[in-house]
């Protein structure tokens, strides 16, 4: 569309831009270890008519790409620095198009997250962690922060990410991640910052059709022991 072109040789080009502009921030700031968090609609997928009519690979094709891909980057990445993979599905790797249908672990996002572990077997500076508490909930530290991860169609919108999600962990966190909305957002509640991911493939017609315009991204957030959250990086992937 005019916002946006998008197919499997672009998002090989994006991902390879992505890694450059990791490994450059990485090396330029010192940073000895990357989080990686994977939170969702890593395949376009099946749960809207517009996006599968428009997707130029089926499913089972998309998945064997994107963790091809992954394994990749995290190949790369674990070459330079210590690597933590952290890792929940999203909406559009349902199985199902309908949810009310469809079973939580009837997801194409775990068989990816199963075909990273397979071809990431062997790395020595990565560990792929499992989720402590639910599937849909990535938890963790660094340093003193406490992070919470997910991709966020199953907690409302902004307005109740944080009350949902502290209430389910019962602490509050110093931040929460989310996918989903595919724009680039911070905002503070209380004691904890909301941080949206905008999307890698851009817009799409369903996307164009809800008014939802905006960059192809992602996020690379640093982090120190003395000041917790120093920078955030929009890396714009179409440059």
């Amino acid at each position: 569309n005019h916002w946006n072109k998008y197919d499997t040789e672009i998002m090989k080009e994006r991902m390879s831009y992505l890694k450059q502009r990791v490994i450059q921030i990485g090396l330029e700031n010192n940073i000895s270890r990357i989080r990686v968090v994977c939170i969702g609609d890593i395949i376009s997928g099946l749960i809207h008519s517009t996006i599968r009519l428009e997707n130029r690979e089926d499913v089972v094709t998309q998945s064997i790409l994107a963790s091809e891909v992954i394994s990749e980057l995290l190949t790369s990445l674990s070459t330079l620095f210590k690597v933590d993979l952290y890792y929940v599905v999203g909406n559009h790797e349902r199985i199902s198009a309908n949810k009310s249908e469809s079973l939580d672990k009837e997801n194409f996002g775990y068989f990816i997250l199963e075909m990273i572990k397979l071809r990431c077997n062997n790395l020595k500076g990565l560990t792929i962690h499992e989720n402590e508490i639910d599937d849909e909930l990535i938890t963790f530290k660094i340093f003193k922060e406490n992070i919470v991860a997910t991709h966020g169609n199953n907690f409302g919108n902004l307005n109740t990410y944080i009350p949902k999600i502290t209430s389910m962990l019962g602490y509050v966190p110093d931040y929460i991640c989310v996918g989903h909305l595919h724009q680039p957002i911070e905002k503070s509640y209380g004691m904890t910052e909301l941080i949206v991911n905008p999307s890698f493939s851009g817009v799409d017609t369903y996307a164009k059709n809800m008014g939802l315009v905006g960059k192809a991204m992602q996020k690379l957030m640093i982090f120190s022991e003395e000041y917790g959250k120093e920078a955030t990086f929009n890396i714009d992937l179409n440059r």
